[in-house]
């Protein structure tokens, strides 16, 4: 049918012979088949965590993976430097994206007095709200609620000229709720607890409702919605109507061109880490946000975390689950050499934005057979730049050992 054929088998006292080149090519193939799945015993490392020969190997999807979300962050040294001599400053001017700087907190462990003065508090269900710490200033803590207000009072006039329109003490979301669910069971209403409670503000007077307890929500402990610990230090909440602006949906969010930086916005007095403009950037503090969270932010942020107890230095952090499917991040989460894939692609999208490449690094951490999680990705290592070989061990995957399954995860099955 196709306009050839095979040549004849040649037949030789009653027995096919076979030819010479097919036997090379049968034993070439049976080597290869043989041989290939075997090359990870050549390569350092334990190739469950490093994936180094594990494709085609004869235990591929052999293991139970469970990765935490992977962090890619971007290297570029124009927009953020963090060389010794010039410390971690952010140059505004380079920068393309928001004018926003976020830092990330972990409710539960807030330590006030390493916040500024005056800072913004972002939050979902809350907006922006400016704050005033005064734990966060060198000098002595104003005693009463007049000398805070005298004390807010000269900071405004200082920073914008006039006085806040108020300011408030924030008090805990139980005090919020009794008082309303009070309310509520004057009105007939069945309150079962404080979480149903919680649940028709939301439905009748908040975000999903008229909004009307929107102004007393706005005035509960930061974090309180989210699971937050109470401040053990008084925190007081400033509204300025020239400051802000309402969305659409109620929240009520401040507005950038007009918010102004000052030693009081910066931690324990020093200015801020953005140089090239001062003033138009917004300096937001938020819970370290869930993946889901994470969405509503920017794709590529300006952010700093706090971690054991003190401020890491900025990073440009990207969010890759906007390009890829729940799937693929869970595969790049788990396997390097995806990771390092689309470490290329974003450093050839950074170029195409801003003209030159920058360093693409990443943090991984993986747990194998529900033993302990275990980082596979050099985190100092430039995936954009680096090779890969399949045959030899890749410098940017991280060797380490797999440690033993811990005692109360030694029956654990895979749902």
């Amino acid at each position: 049918m196709l306009g050839w054929k095979a040549k004849a088998d040649i037949i030789k006292d009653g027995a096919v012979v076979i030819s010479k080149t097919l036997k090379g090519g049968l034993l070439a193939w049976c080597l290869i088949q043989t041989l290939f799945p075997l090359r990870h015993l050549l390569i350092a490392g334990d190739h469950r965590i490093t994936f180094e020969g594990l494709s085609w190997s004869w235990r591929l999807k052999a293991e139970v993976y469970r990765a935490s979300p992977c962090q890619v962050t971007i290297d570029d040294p124009k927009v953020l430097n963090t060389s010794q001599e010039h410390s971690a400053r952010i140059d505004g001017t380079a920068w393309k994206g928001v004018s926003h700087f976020y830092r990330f907190m972990e409710p539960t462990s807030v330590d006030w007095m390493q916040l500024p003065v005056i800072f913004i508090l972002q939050e979902p269900m809350m907006g922006q709200r400016v704050i005033y710490n005064p734990s966060g200033s060198k000098e002595p803590m104003p005693e009463g609620l007049d000398a805070v207000s005298k004390k807010i009072r000269n900071l405004w006039n200082e920073l914008y000229g006039r006085a806040s329109s108020s300011a408030h003490p924030l008090t805990s979301l139980s005090r919020i709720l009794e008082d309303y669910t009070t309310l509520l069971e004057k009105k007939g209403h069945k309150v079962r607890d404080t979480h149903h409670g919680l649940e028709l503000l939301y439905q009748f007077n908040g975000p999903r409702g008229d909004g009307s307890m929107m102004p007393y929500l706005r005035r509960i402990q930061p974090f309180g919605l989210s699971g937050g610990l109470p401040a053990q230090v008084p925190l007081f909440l400033i509204e300025d109507e020239k400051l802000t602006i309402q969305q659409s949906d109620g929240l009520v969010m401040i507005e950038p061109n007009a918010w102004k930086n000052s030693p009081a916005t910066g931690i324990n007095g020093q200015s801020e880490y953005v140089r090239g403009t001062e003033n138009g950037w917004l300096t937001l503090h938020l819970a370290n946000p869930h993946p889901s969270e994470r969405q509503a932010l920017p794709q590529a942020c300006l952010i700093q975390k706090w971690v054991d107890g003190q401020w890491q230095s900025p990073k440009i952090d990207w969010d890759y689950s906007r390009d890829l499917s729940v799937s693929k991040c869970m595969h790049m989460s788990t396997s390097p050499f995806h990771l390092k894939t689309y470490a290329t692609h974003l450093a050839d999208q950074w170029e195409s934005l801003h003209g030159y490449r920058p360093k693409v690094q990443a943090r991984s951490f993986v747990s194998v057979n529900f033993r302990p999680q275990k980082s596979n990705i050099d985190p100092s290592a430039d995936l954009a730049a680096s090779k890969v070989s399949h045959w030899s061990h890749n410098d940017w995957i991280d060797l380490t050992s797999l440690s033993r399954i811990p005692p109360e995860n030694r029956h654990t099955r895979r749902p």
